[in-house]
């Protein structure tokens, strides 16, 4: 099953129907909602990465008033207003991020957005979505991935098996690697892990989006 048509079967808040007086249901209802969030946000980033980033603006607009604190939705919508050739509105975004951070918390945008605008004001050839003529094309990963800290430990094991498995597919055979598990229990981080273990995971090919 993919992220949208996950997405597809939520209906409404979560545990929407059972009263306010359980404090059981609005933390299960928290947590729901976190992880629709969690696998939204995840969709998203697969949409970016191809190509769709013109189909996500509307819908990136309205998450980002509806959940302002959440940094990487406006890492996300910041790459799509690029992306689409609308560079002056995506740095509008990070001054709109950082006058509400400041304002309510009294912090700045995370690093990830400080680099992205860094990115955005030096028209980064990295922001950019490379589109190869023929069947295949080379699609940069999500921002969030290639951003991260290098402090990485206890995942060994899991690491190494999506290593053989890179190692099986640059010989052409044709492997498939899912992580899955609840939010927040290190899924990205993995994956970050994986493009940072050496040049080899550079310049990942998959089929063009049709």
């Amino acid at each position: 099953m993919t992220f949208a048509e996950a997405l597809r079967l939520c209906r409404g808040p979560a545990l929407g129907d059972v009263t306010d007086d359980f404090s059981f249901a609005r933390e299960a209802a928290s947590r729901l909602e976190e992880a629709r969030l969690s696998a939204l946000e995840e969709r998203i980033d697969a949409d970016l990465a191809c190509g769709r980033h013109r189909d996500v603006l509307a819908e990136l607009e309205t998450l980002t008033r509806t959940n302002p604190l959440r940094e990487r939705l406006w890492v996300q919508r910041m790459l799509a207003l690029y992306r689409a050739g609308r560079q002056a509105e995506a740095l509008r975004a990070y001054q709109e991020l950082r006058s509400l951070l400041r304002e309510e918390l009294g912090i700045e945008p995370n690093a990830t957005l400080q680099r992205l605008e860094t990115a955005i004001l030096r028209h980064d050839p990295d922001l950019d979505l490379a589109m190869e003529p023929g069947p295949t094309a080379a699609l940069p990963l999500p921002v969030l991935l290639t951003d991260m800290g290098r402090i990485f430990v206890g995942r060994d094991d899991e690491l190494d098996r999506l290593q053989e498995v890179w190692e099986r597919a640059t010989t052409g055979a044709v492997e498939v690697a899912l992580l899955s598990g609840e939010p927040g229990i290190g899924k990205t981080r993995l994956a970050a892990e994986l493009v940072h273990a050496g040049p080899r995971h550079r310049g990942v090919r998959a089929r063009r989006p049709v």
